[in-house]
């Protein structure tokens, strides 16, 4: 007969290799221009079989065009893109992105969304007003983890 502890440690291992299988599908491939970007964010694709979500989209257009064409030579649907924080080298690169990508949802947590929500002036570093884009998509709400499956 199985004891609380057998039975928790046979749970725990059937657990852990059933998240090993589903995460071994996952692929991830960073981005990140170094010295060439003003901010060198790092982007991270995340593909499964057939759909991929975007981490973070860049500050800059000639960054964000790289990750266009990384994106389309992976093979994959641009499901999600995701924007982890509200400083505009994380989003500025959301208007290249989503030209290429529109059936893309673009999301983001309420802090993010609520940290973007100033005028883009307010946001545009010192100089760099002349070529940030002047009205770039602005993420949704993601409001629970299911709203990217």
């Amino acid at each position: 007969m199985l004891t609380t502890l057998k039975r928790f440690v046979l749970a725990t291992t059937v657990l852990g290799f059933a998240a090993h299988a589903a995460a071994a599908d996952l692929t991830l491939d960073v981005y990140n221009p170094g010295e060439s970007a003003i901010f060198p964010v790092s982007s991270v694709l995340v593909s499964g079989e057939k759909d991929a979500i975007l981490v973070d989209a860049q500050f800059g257009k000639g960054q964000a065009e790289q990750l266009v064409q990384k994106i389309r030579a992976s093979g994959k649907q641009l499901t999600t893109i995701y924007i982890s924080h509200g400083d505009p080298d994380y989003y500025f690169g959301l208007d290249t992105l989503a030209s290429a990508f529109p059936q893309a949802k673009i999301l983001a947590p309420q802090p993010v969304v609520d940290h973007i929500k100033p005028p883009l002036p307010e946001k545009s570093p010192t100089g760099a007003r002349k070529w940030v884009p002047t009205n770039p998509p602005r993420p949704s709400f993601l409001r629970s983890s299911k709203a990217i499956a």
